[in-house]
């Protein structure tokens, strides 16, 4: 942790409140990679101090992003089928919420699972998706899929009766363009569904939790903030697995930008919150390792084995780069 108030590298403001008054929680990220993760002292949303276009955005996710972090194009069945069943538990969850027949569009959809049960249960589904073999693996289960970066996209307006994006957000380089843009494709009552990490709810070191792909981080304060600055009334929130925050939210009509007014977390909890985590945080078992992978398996069974060691090999990886 670094512990020194910050006014380095300022090339971005808050892109909430649009302030540049901000403080520095943390220098170094996964893979020990240097960067600026800051707290604003205005309204308390966590972002990385730098800045990249949407073109810059879709390069690295194209040519960088799955070699750097262990992301599989050619899925394994198993890895499907956790895919599957993640999916499933989201329809679960989410189909009250969305109506028969309507028009759904899932942005960052990967390989489908989500958009392709829309579909049976009667949706007409529109989806988007950056990377091309992903976005194929979703075409071969029925899915409309446009490749590319939903930013690029020209969606005719107030055409969507649902969007849902999950873990997208923390993605973007603007998540207020980003949610004008989704507020612009929905109708007048139109409801979006979204999920990302909670900051509150940390996973691992926080070296490991903060990494160059998520530009920013969540509590459910800032987020709610940010859904009613561009022109969503939240009418439902909850925490998911214990370390995602997700959301529903109504498009409202007027001028979203309009009134918009300061308040938010009080950064000085955040960064202390944070603190605390870390000071508290005990890594996995090293029994897990002693186990080898045969042994999870036999312990957990192939399919919930397979996933355990899916992120030992990642932690290991973490570990051998940060030396």
């Amino acid at each position: 942790m670094v512990t020194r108030n910050s006014q380095e590298n300022p090339q971005t403001r808050c892109d909430l409140c649009g302030s540049s008054d901000h403080h520095l929680i943390l220098d170094r990220g996964r893979f020990n990679t240097p960067l600026q993760v800051v707290t604003c002292k205005r309204c308390g949303l966590v972002y990385l101090t730098y800045d990249r276009s949407p073109e810059e955005l879709e390069r690295f996710y194209r040519n960088e992003y799955r070699k750097q972090y262990g992301h599989m194009v050619a899925m394994p069945g198993w890895k499907l089928q956790s895919k599957q069943d993640q999916a499933e538990r989201r329809w679960s969850a989410l189909q009250a919420y969305v109506p028969k027949c309507c028009h759904l569009l899932e942005i960052g959809c990967a390989e489908g699972s989500f958009a392709a049960i829309a579909q049976a249960h009667g949706c007409v589904v529109s989806a988007v998706e950056v990377e091309p073999a992903l976005a194929r693996h979703a075409q071969s289960l029925g899915v409309m899929v446009y490749v590319g970066m939903f930013e690029d996209m020209r969606f005719p307006l107030h055409t969507f009766d649902v969007a849902v994006c999950f873990h997208i957000l923390e993605h973007t380089s603007s998540p207020t363009a980003f949610l004008h843009r989704v507020h612009q494709a929905l109708c007048s009552d139109g409801l979006l569904i979204i999920e990302v990490p909670d900051l509150m709810h940390p996973y691992g070191p926080l070296s490991h939790y903060f990494q160059l792909p998520h530009s920013y981080y969540f509590t459910e304060v800032t987020l709610m903030l940010l859904l009613r600055k561009v022109g969503f009334s939240p009418c439902h929130s909850e925490l998911v697995q214990d370390k995602d925050r997700r959301i529903v939210a109504r498009k409202t009509g007027g001028n979203p930008e309009l009134g918009f007014a300061k308040v938010g977390d009080d950064w000085r909890a955040i960064y202390n919150h944070l603190h605390s985590y870390q000071d508290s945080y005990v890594p996995p078992s090293p029994r897990l390792q002693e186990l080898g992978h045969r042994g999870i398996k036999r312990l957990f069974g192939a399919h919930y084995g397979n996933k355990i060691i899916d992120k030992l090999i990642k932690i290991k990886r973490w570990i051998t780069q940060k030396k």
